[in-house]
């Protein structure tokens, strides 16, 4: 059972560092974290993933965030502003 913990664990982790570095090549400055498509409502969702759902991250301050915890399901998603003529 752990052996099979730490698989899962870590294969989300590989997962979000390989996004993070795409969004990279891309260009992306800026990314939103929210619970993937597959776990949005259900009650396996925990409460710590469910108050970072939303939230908006530098690429490197993104970076170790996922997983939260073990077997978290957690993805990064590009962020795209409301607003995207603003003046950085």
């Amino acid at each position: 059972t752990r052996a099979l913990v730490l698989a899962r664990t870590e294969i989300i982790r590989a997962h979000a560092e390989g996004q993070l570095d795409a969004y990279r090549r891309l260009g992306v400055e800026e990314l939103g974290v929210q619970a993937e498509f597959s776990t949005a409502g259900d009650d396996r969702v925990c409460s710590i993933c469910e108050e970072l759902e939303g939230k908006v991250y530098t690429l490197d301050e993104a970076s170790g965030v996922i997983p939260v915890h073990p077997q978290c399901r957690c993805t990064w998603l590009p962020h795209i502003p409301t607003n995207p003529t603003r003046q950085k």
